[in-house]
């Protein structure tokens, strides 16, 4: 037998190392993956605790009953509530009476696995309505609801403005309405 030049055989090795190192990053790649898939319990937790807690939004965590859990600062400042004054109790005390927005039979929809987008009006602790949007969703854990994740948006600049921009169209169509009754029989001539 002949032996392979020192050419192939540098030629065959090259290749041996390009298809390792190739096998090498794949797998390298995969492993990162991996480690920041299963990032630890402690820094999910973290993550998850500043997003809620840095969001411009009203944020507001219920348990399986209803009961506050948690609630961010944007959502103290919209309610003027301190941060523990609604945890354990239910949210009651921000809903508006006579509202057409029901509340407790919407709480009740997200804690039976329902997600929910609305627009709500809710009161501060100083008795001032509010016009919010609501985005609410519930927390499942195994497949079983155990809570709900609620985001309030406030919302009534933008009520006050459009409501703004009707009132000069309905004087508009109260000055049309009196300059053709006042004109009418005039025209008629």
């Amino acid at each position: 037998p002949t032996l392979p030049s020192c050419a192939d055989v540098l030629s065959n090795v090259g290749l041996l190392m390009l298809l390792l190192s190739g096998v090498g990053l794949i797998l390298g790649d995969a492993f990162s993956e991996c480690q920041r898939i299963a990032l630890d319990p402690q820094e999910q937790t973290a993550h998850l605790n500043s997003l809620i807690e840095n969001s411009p939004c009203g944020i507001v965590v219920l348990d399986e009953q209803g009961r506050v859990e948690l609630t961010n600062a944007a959502f103290d400042r919209l309610f003027a509530f301190n941060q523990h004054e609604l945890v354990g109790s239910d949210l009651s005390r921000i809903y508006v009476p006579d509202s057409p927005t029901e509340s407790t039979p919407s709480i009740e929809k997200v804690l039976a696995g329902e997600t929910l987008h609305t627009t709500a009006r809710r009161r501060r602790k100083d008795g001032h309505i509010l016009d919010l949007e609501v985005h609410a969703v519930p927390l499942a854990v195994e497949g079983r609801v155990r809570g709900s994740y609620t985001i309030y948006n406030d919302i009534s600049e933008q009520i006050r403005a459009s409501h703004s921009e009707l009132k000069p169209a309905e004087v508009l169509s109260q000055l049309v309405t009196e300059l053709a009754r006042v004109r009418g029989p005039q025209s008629a001539r």
